[in-house]
């Protein structure tokens, strides 16, 4: 990113800020997710809260930089914001896709045939006939 960065800036190419606001997206993104697989959140509420926190920590570093004489730019809050939506959605598919795979595995099992639904026949001939 970095030197994407520096090359559209020696050569004066415009995109739109989005070299300097990317990294504060994705760096959202990847915390929020590094933090879910290590605490593994059971529940949807967990999950948002580590979503808003991870957010809101980000949040507090972009505005950390004002007091420190860094450089502050409203394009990192909305990013950062827009990464922690993203995040949501993120969880929210995976966490409904998941589910729909478990419930296709659960049907398959439900509806495959077992070793009990096979009958022995005897050998012969004519395996319909008893011996």
């Amino acid at each position: 990113m970095v030197l994407c960065w520096s090359f559209n800036y020696q050569n004066s190419i415009f995109d739109f800020g989005l070299a300097d606001s990317l990294p504060s997206f994705f760096y959202v993104i990847g915390v929020i997710f590094i933090i879910f697989s290590f605490s593994n959140p059971k529940t949807a509420k967990k999950a948002l809260q580590v979503i808003v926190f991870g957010t809101a920590g980000a949040l507090l570093y972009e505005f950390e930089q004002l007091s420190f004489n860094m450089v502050f730019d409203i394009k990192d809050v909305v990013s950062t914001i827009l990464g922690g939506i993203v995040s949501f959605i993120l969880y929210k598919s995976i966490l409904f896709l998941n589910k729909r795979l478990i419930k296709k595995r659960t049907y398959q099992l439900i509806d495959s045939p077992s070793i009990n639904d096979y009958a022995i026949l005897p050998s012969g001939p004519f395996p319909s006939c008893p011996r």
